[in-house]
């Protein structure tokens, strides 16, 4: 079976969810989706394991562990340090910018501009993982130098890109008026007033 790429055995089709990782919205559901079993020791005695601290720094100690197990090569550092942007990014601009495009109204459930919103970030994941994912395979910085190169770095420019839609979003909802809380077509609670 081939999958992006790269070959995969049918003994390790099970341990990846193929389908889930081609339809994957955002990072972090083709993350979850691939290889599954390294994905729970990871889990549980790397992420679990590291001192309480914020889930950022979790993830990234996680993913800096997967690419030393992987072996001592630039590239592997870069992917993965990529893929713990990408979540960052997710989780920095995806949330907020969601809840201000609900709160607008622009992307009603099962809308046509949640089809194209959910379009758009799956073309900005598998962007990103197709840029990030060339240095894990060409390993040599060098080499990864040279490619990105050729490509005039753009790939930096797509990981960058939500960040002006978010702002977008935001200075649109602000101009409405609308916090981040409110949501259309919700009436806000009453308060209760006492009977004196």
């Amino acid at each position: 079976m081939e999958a992006v790429g790269l070959l995969v055995g049918h003994e390790d089709a099970s341990n990846v969810q193929v389908l889930q990782c081609e339809l994957a919205i955002v990072p972090s559901q083709y993350v979850n989706a691939w290889n599954t079993s390294v994905q729970r020791f990871l889990v549980d005695y790397v992420y679990r394991r590291v001192p309480a601290c914020q889930r950022a720094a979790r993830q990234l100690c996680t993913f800096l562990f997967s690419a030393y197990w992987h072996g001592i090569h630039a590239g592997y550092y870069l992917f993965f340090g990529g893929i713990a942007a990408m979540i960052a990014m997710e989780q920095l601009v995806g949330a907020p910018a969601a809840r201000r495009v609900r709160t607008l109204g622009w992307a009603p459930a099962g809308g046509m501009r949640a089809f194209i919103c959910n379009v758009a970030c799956s073309a900005w994941t598998m962007c990103c993982f197709t840029w990030f994912g060339q240095a894990f395979h060409l390993k040599h910085t060098r080499d990864i130098q040279d490619m990105w190169e050729r490509f005039h770095y753009v790939g930096f420019a797509v990981y960058l890109a939500p960040i002006p839609v978010a702002l977008a979003i935001v200075a649109a909802s602000s101009r409405m008026g609308s916090s981040p809380n409110t949501h259309v077509g919700v009436a806000p609670p009453k308060v209760a007033s006492k009977a004196n």
